[in-house]
C-alpha cells in the first residue's frame, strides 16, 4: 500500500487508555484483595499503611510516570504525517517503543507494588509476610496485566492501521506472543496457587480447608485469566485469519473491486496483509493494463485485418494488371518479331534495288559521252526538269514533316515509304522517257534515210540512241519490278504504322504534281522539231533520274538498316520486359501467399485476443 492510501488522522480511543491503565492498576487492586483474603494483612492495616507519606508519594510518582509516558507517546503518534517518510519511520518506532516500555513497566510494577506495601507497613512497624506478598503481586501481574496488555496492544495496533507498516517495524512475533502468554500464564497460575501455602497466617488451617478455601479459589482465578488471555489471543488470530480468508476468497472469485485490508496487527499477519494488499494492487494494475492492452490490440488487430483485406484485394488487382501487361508484352514481342522479319526482307530487296540502280547509272554514264554535243539543244527541257526537281524537294520537305510526328521507327518507315514512292515514279519516268527516246530514235533513223548519204552519220547516232533507250527501258522495267516488290514490303511496314497516312497523302499529291510536270515535258518534247534535241533532253532526264534513284536507293538502304537495328533493340527490350513481367508475376504470387499468411495469423491473433479479453473480463477490477 502507498502512503497516499493511509488516513493521516490517528484517533486515540478512551478504551485504549482504560486498557493501558488497567495493565498497571487492576493487578494492584486484585492483589490487595487477595492479600486480605489470605490474611497477610487486613483492611485496617491497609488504611494505616497506605496513608503513610512514603506510600502516597510512591503511588503518585508511579501514577505520574505512567500518565506521562502515555501522553508523551500518544502525542507523538498523533503527529503522524503520511506524506513524510521520516514521520512514518518515527511513528512506527514510537509505537514499538510504547509497547515495549509498557510491558517492561507492567512487569516492574509487580515488584514495585510489593515494595511499596512492604515499605509502607515497615514505616508503621506493621508486620508483613513478604513471601506471599511478592508471589501474589507477581502472579496477579503475570495473569491479569497480560490480559489488559494484550487488549491495549490490539487496540493500539488498530489505531495505527493508518501508519504504513514494514518488516523492520514489527513488534512481537506470533510465536513470541504465544510463548509469552503461555509462560507468564503458567508462572502466574503457579505463583497464585502456592501463595496460600507460603502465608504464615494460614499455617494453623487444616490442609483440607487450605486447599478448598484458599488454594482452589486462587487456582480457579488463575485458570480463568489464563483461559481469557488464550481466548483473546485466539480471537485476534481468528479475526485476522477470517479477514484474510474473506480477502483471498474475493480474489479467488476474480473480484478485485474491494478495498485493501487494513493492517490491524503489526506482526506476521500485518506483513502477510501487506503482501496480500500489494498482490491485489499489482494484480489489479496488471489486469487493468492487460485489459487496456487487449482492447488496443483488438483495435489494432481489426485495423490490421482490414488492411490485410484491402492489401489482398489490391494485390489481386495488381496481379490482374500484371497478367494483362504480360499478355500484351507477349503479343508485342510477337509483333516485333514479325516486323523484324519484314524489315529484313525489305533490306534484302533494297540491296537488290541498289545493285540494279548502280548498273543503270553506269550505263547512263557511258552513254552521256556520245551525246554531249546534244546538250545545248535540251536547255528548255532542263528548265522544266528543274521545276520538277523543286516539286520533288517539296515532296521531301513534306515527308520530313511527317517523319517528325512519329517515333523513330515510324519516322524511318515514313522516309522509306516516301523515297520508295519517288523511286517508283522515277522508274516510270525512266521507262516513259526510254519509250519516247526509242520512238524519236526511230523517227531520226527515218529522217536520216530520207537525207541519204548526208544523214548516215546521224543514222548511226540514232541507232546508238535507240539501243541505249531499249537498254534503259529494260533496266527501267527491272527497277520497276523491284520497286513494286519493295513498295509492297514498305506498305506492310506502313500498315504497322498507321499514323503516317496523312503525310503520304501529301506525298501522293506532290507526286501528281510531278506527273503534271512530266506531261509538260512530254508536250515540250512533242513540239521539238529536231529529234536530236529531244534525244539530248531524254538522255539528260535519264541521267538525272538515275542519279536520283541511286541517291534514294542509298537513303532507303541506310534507313532500312537503321530500322533493322531499332527493331532488333526493340525486340531485346520487349524480351527484357516480358522476363521482368514474369518475375513480377512470380513475386506478386509470393506476396499474395505472404498476405494470406498474415491474414490467417491476424485472424488467429484476434481470436486469441478475444479469448484473452473474455478471460480478463471474468475479473472484476
Amino acid at each position: 500500500m502507498t502512503d497516499s492510501a493511509y488516513d493521516s488522522e490517528i484517533k486515540i480511543t478512551p478504551k485504549m487508555f482504560f486498557y493501558y491503565m488497567g495493565t498497571f492498576y487492576i493487578p494492584f487492586f486484585v492483589s490487595w484483595a487477595t492479600l486480605v483474603n489470605l490474611k497477610v494483612f487486613n483492611v485496617k492495616e491497609t488504611l494505616i499503611g497506605f496513608t503513610t507519606p512514603f506510600a502516597i508519594i510512591s503511588i503518585l510518582v508511579v501514577l505520574a510516570l505512567v500518565l506521562t509516558w502515555w501522553f508523551t507517546q500518544t502525542k507523538k503518534i498523533k503527529q503522524f504525517n503520511p506524506k513524510d517518510p521520516a514521520s512514518v519511520i518515527k511513528t512506527n518506532k514510537v509505537a514499538k517503543r510504547f509497547q515495549a516500555v509498557a510491558l517492561a513497566a507492567a512487569l516492574a510494577n509487580a515488584f514495585l507494588s510489593a515494595a511499596i506495601v512492604q515499605g509502607a507497613f515497615a514505616e508503621k512497624n506493621v508486620f508483613v509476610d513478604v513471601a506471599p506478598l511478592y508471589t501474589i503481586c507477581l502472579g496477579d501481574v503475570f495473569l491479569i496485566a497480560q490480559v489488559f496488555y494484550s487488549l491495549f496492544v490490539q487496540d493500539l495496533e488498530k489505531v495505527l492501521h493508518s501508519v504504513p507498516f514494514r518488516k523492520e517495524f514489527k513488534s512481537m512475533s506470533l510465536m513470541f506472543r504465544s510463548a509469552f502468554i503461555s509462560t507468564f500464564g503458567a508462572v502466574g497460575f503457579l505463583l497464585l496457587t502456592i501463595s496460600p501455602v507460603l502465608s504464615t497466617a494460614l499455617h494453623d488451617v487444616s490442609t483440607s480447608e487450605l486447599v478448598w478455601r484458599y488454594i482452589f479459589p486462587e487456582g480457579i482465578i488463575g485458570a480463568v485469566f489464563v483461559v481469557v488471555t488464550s481466548l483473546l489471543q485466539m480471537k485476534a488470530v481468528n479475526g485476522r485469519v477470517k479477514l484474510i480468508q474473506e480477502f483471498t476468497q474475493q480474489v479467488a472469485e476474480k473480484d478485485y473491486t474491494g478495498e485493501t485490508l487494513p493492517v490491524m496487527t503489526r506482526n506476521e499477519f500485518g506483513l502477510l496483509i501487506n503482501d496480500l494488499n500489494t498482490f491485489k494492487t499489482e494484480t489489479h494494475s496488471l489486469l487493468s493494463d492487460i485489459e487496456k492492452s487487449v482492447n488496443i490490440s483488438l483495435r489494432t488487430a481489426d485495423n490490421v485485418s482490414s488492411s490485410m483485406t484491402e492489401t489482398s484485394s489490391s494485390i489481386e488487382h495488381i496481379m490482374a494488371n500484371i497478367n494483362n501487361v504480360k499478355e500484351r508484352a507477349v503479343y508485342q514481342s510477337e509483333s516485333v518479331s514479325k516486323s523484324d522479319q519484314t524489315i529484313q526482307n525489305m533490306l534484302s530487296k533494297i540491296n537488290e534495288l541498289n545493285d540494279n540502280v548502280n548498273v543503270q547509272v553506269d550505263g547512263v554514264s557511258n552513254s552521256s559521252s556520245a551525246v554531249e554535243e546534244m546538250v545545248a539543244n535540251i536547255r528548255s527541257v532542263t528548265h522544266i526538269l528543274e521545276g520538277n526537281s523543286t516539286t520533288v524537294k517539296e515532296l521531301g520537305t513534306e515527308s520530313e514533316n511527317g517523319r517528325k510526328r512519329i517515333n523513330e521507327s515510324t519516322e524511318l518507315a515514313a522516309t522509306v515509304l516516301e523515297k520508295s514512292a519517288g523511286l517508283v515514279e522515277a522508274s516510270s519516268v525512266v521507262q516513259s522517257i526510254a519509250s519516247q527516246t526509242n520512238l524519236l530514235a526511230m523517227n531520226a533513223a527515218i529522217e536520216a534515210a530520207h537525207a541519204g548519204e548526208a544523214g548516215k552519220g546521224f543514222a548511226v547516232v540514232a541507232d546508238e540512241i535507240r539501243k541505249l533507250a531499249e537498254q534503259s527501258n529494260t533496266q527501267g522495267k527491272n527497277i520497276g519490278s523491284q520497286l513494286s516488290e519493295l513498295q509492297g514490303i514498305i506498305q506492310n511496314v506502313s500498315d504497322n504504322t498507321k499514323a503516317v497516312q496523312k503525310q503520304f497523302e501529301v506525298i501522293f499529291n506532290l507526286t501528281n504534281k510531278v506527273q503534271e510536270q512530266e506531261s509538260v515535258i512530254k508536250n515540250a518534247m512533242d513540239e521539238q522539231n529536231e529529234g536530236s534535241t529531244q534525244v539530248l533532253q531524254s538522255i539528260a532526264e535519264i541521267k538525272t533520274s538515275a542519279e536520283l534513284v541511286k541517291e534514294n536507293a542509298g537513303v532507303l538502304l541506310n534507313g532500312g538498316k537503321q530500322i533493322g537495328e531499332e527493331m532488333h533493340n526493340l525486340a531485346n527490350v520487349t524480351r527484357e520486359i516480358t522476363e521482368a513481367m514474369n518475375d513480377m508475376a512470380a513475386g506478386s504470387g509470393q506476396i499474395t501467399k505472404s498476405v494470406e499468411l498474415c491474414q490467417r495469423l491476424s485472424d488467429e491473433n484476434q481470436s486469441n485476443l478475444d479469448s484473452l479479453k473474455n478471460n480478463v473480463g471474468m475479473f472484476k477490477i
